[in-house]
């Protein structure tokens, strides 16, 4: 049943990487409640099966010292780390100039957003405009949320802290990139 492994995925997420399903919950719920309600049961679900992790995870975050030796105002990458296309295989450092890694979002991936917003502009009958404002949006807060003058917002948003490393909110345009494609080919 498509429910069941729906709130097992979840699960699996929240068991396997929690910072990611941090990230990508509010946006799976958001997904759900355009697309299929149902499933916003499914998430609760899976959050419910994994609790037994994610609960004393939480509650005891301050016991844990790895969690705390990050400060996330030392890994913002710039915009132009973003854009240009570079490759690293290092780690993200706390002065800009000094990253290894790379934090571009690709040329390709680019292409798609842009021509992606092109056909959603000309095309006035697709009823999956919602689910592209969705991941559109999930976009623009997750590229300007990486750049460091977000700065004071992160200070004022403390569950913004915990995901640490502002460049994880890369992985939001992975499946954003993949439903853009599929919306270009529809």
């Amino acid at each position: 049943d498509h429910f069941q492994m729906c709130a097992l995925s979840i699960a699996g997420l929240v068991i396997s990487h929690n910072i990611l399903a941090m990230i990508f919950m509010p946006i799976f719920f958001l997904y759900s409640f355009i697309r299929r309600k149902k499933y916003i049961l499914a998430g609760v679900g899976g959050l419910l099966v994994s609790s037994y992790f994610w609960i004393p995870a939480l509650f005891e975050r301050n016991y844990v010292t790895g969690l705390n030796t990050v400060n996330f105002r030392d890994h913002f990458p710039m915009i132009t780390q973003l854009l240009m296309p570079s490759w690293g295989t290092g780690f993200s450092k706390q002065e800009f100039s000094f990253d290894e890694m790379s934090f571009q979002i690709g040329i390709v991936p680019v292409f798609v957003i842009i021509f992606a917003c092109i056909v959603f502009i000309r095309n006035k009958s697709s009823r999956y405009k919602k689910l592209f404002l969705l991941f559109i949006c999930s976009v623009a807060v997750s590229f300007f949320l990486m750049l460091d003058w977000t700065s004071s917002f992160w200070n004022s948003v403390h569950p913004l802290q915990l995901i640490q490393y502002p460049w994880r909110l890369l992985s939001v345009f992975i499946p954003a990139v993949a439903f853009f494609a599929g919306w270009i080919a529809q």
